[in-house]
């Protein structure tokens, strides 16, 4: 697979992209925890206890994110993927625009 980059993009910007993704995740997971009445109690706690569990391994995966020790075999993983170059910024893109346009709901 040919990695296809924008201008001035590089493996380090596009981990550092993927650790401030999952910041926004984690975010709008708390996020949805504000609104009870969206879900069923019982599925609410187990978000609530979902968003706990995950929390720790969210931070895990932003440091190797932001330090990998063998950060080469990572960014290629991150490329088979397509969590690399212009196949990440669209889904960032694609991401961030379904969460703006949900929040303009009423």
């Amino acid at each position: 697979m040919v990695d296809v980059r924008p201008p001035g993009s590089d493996a380090g910007e596009d981990r550092a992209a993927l650790a401030d993704f999952l910041s926004e995740v984690q975010g709008v997971l708390g996020e949805m925890l504000e609104y009870p009445e969206w879900f069923s109690e019982e599925l609410h706690e187990l978000l609530r206890a979902a968003l706990g569990d995950v929390a720790p391994r969210i931070e895990l995966v932003q440091r190797y994110l932001t330090d990998p020790h063998d950060a080469d075999v990572l960014d290629a993983r991150l490329a088979e993927a397509g969590l690399t170059g212009v196949q990440l910024e669209l889904k960032l893109r694609g991401f961030r625009g379904a969460l703006e346009r949900f929040r303009e709901e009423p």
